[in-house]
């Protein structure tokens, strides 16, 4: 039984470490007509719930486009943290979603990293993380 318990104690040290730092994501930039759009996110947070970013009432974080033909989905990505990095992910938008200009797969969550750039279909949001 000793290897399981070394076993279970790295574990739980692993855990630990995670949880000691909260890191924190905010995204920046402006919505279609120059609104200002500015989220916050911490780690914690995100880790247990991700964060649906969208146009739409039920997202957990709003992308204003009032357009009459928005391009940013009701619910077009989602935000989380795997631990280690905040990820985004696609969640099937019409639009897509991309990161440093290549696009994000539906459901493929993917690292972000301070300084990158997201686009949720042509909104621009500017990634600093902390």
């Amino acid at each position: 039984g000793t290897a399981l318990a070394s076993d279970s104690s790295t574990v739980f040290l692993e855990s630990r470490k995670g949880t000691t730092r909260q890191a924190s994501i905010s995204l920046s930039g402006r919505g279609p007509e120059g609104e200002a759009i500015s989220l916050q996110f911490a780690s914690g947070a995100v880790s247990a719930n991700p964060a649906m970013l969208g146009v739409g009432a039920n997202a957990d974080a709003k992308i204003p486009d009032n357009r009459k033909e928005y391009k940013v989905s009701r619910m077009h990505a989602r935000l989380g943290y795997d631990g280690a990095n905040f990820t985004i992910e696609d969640n099937k938008s019409l639009n897509g979603t991309k990161l440093n200009g290549k696009s994000v797969e539906p459901h493929q969550a993917v690292a972000i990293m301070n300084g990158d750039v997201i686009l949720l279909a042509d909104v621009e949001l500017r990634v600093s993380v902390s």
